[in-house]
């Protein structure tokens, strides 16, 4: 997933960012509390454009992390689940 620069900037501004200079490599967009560096680049990666949300919405860092480990409570017993039906002699 690659996200355009111009689309990135739009999504800043309508989240309170502002711009606060431009330097050689990025723009720097802040809201008083956080600065966020944007690549000059056309696109950006995935990992960049991923990250973006998070930085701008502190409640969408605490909702992905509620989900993080709901998927790992999940994983958890689905592994526990296999080890119980291979150790079972009922199963086989």
């Amino acid at each position: 997933m690659s996200v355009k620069r111009r689309d990135l900037i739009r999504y800043l501004e309508q989240h309170g960012f502002l711009l606060l200079r431009e330097g050689s490599n990025h723009s720097i967009y802040t809201n008083h509390i956080k600065a966020i560096p944007v690549k000059r680049h056309r696109n950006l990666d995935r990992i960049t454009a991923k990250r973006i949300p998070c930085l701008c919405n502190p409640e969408a860092r605490i909702q992905k992390q509620k989900k993080n480990s709901v998927i790992r409570e999940i994983r958890a017993k689905n592994i526990q689940l296999l080890n119980y039906k291979w150790a079972s002699p009922f199963y086989h």
